[in-house]
């Protein structure tokens, strides 16, 4: 059990990096308006995701979760969040800010009901 805990703290923080790397690339995509030329800032919030969803797959294997219930819930909100990810920095790279600020919006939403299903697990 303590390479599951060792997987979930690794998780969370990975969470917590995608979240704020999705912060610091909507403000400057959005909010400043400017290319995401750097590529620690372009491609780095891609790498933590990738890592993010590979540990929460080998966590869900460990523990045997169902799929149906609040674990599938959460995943679909964490596509969500994902997907919105994608489509707001597309928009802003087109020029339409206004749409890309709704994707921006609606995918922290996504991260934060993906967080509070993570972190209350309702229905066990």
């Amino acid at each position: 059990m303590d390479s599951y805990i060792a997987l979930k703290h690794t998780h969370t923080l990975l969470a917590l990096l995608s979240v704020l790397g999705f912060g610091l690339r909507g403000h400057i995509a959005l909010v400043m308006n400017r290319p995401l030329i750097n590529p620690v800032i372009r491609l780095g919030p891609h790498v933590i995701n990738v890592i993010f969803i590979v540990l929460g797959l080998a966590m869900w294997h460990i523990s045997k979760l169902p799929l149906l219930g609040w674990f599938g819930l959460k995943m679909i909100f964490v596509l969500i969040y994902f997907g919105s990810d994608g489509m707001a920095f597309a928009q802003a790279k087109k020029g339409r800010r206004g749409p890309g600020v709704v994707l921006y919006v609606v995918g922290l939403i996504a991260f934060l009901v993906a967080a509070w299903l993570a972190l209350s697990k309702p229905g066990l």
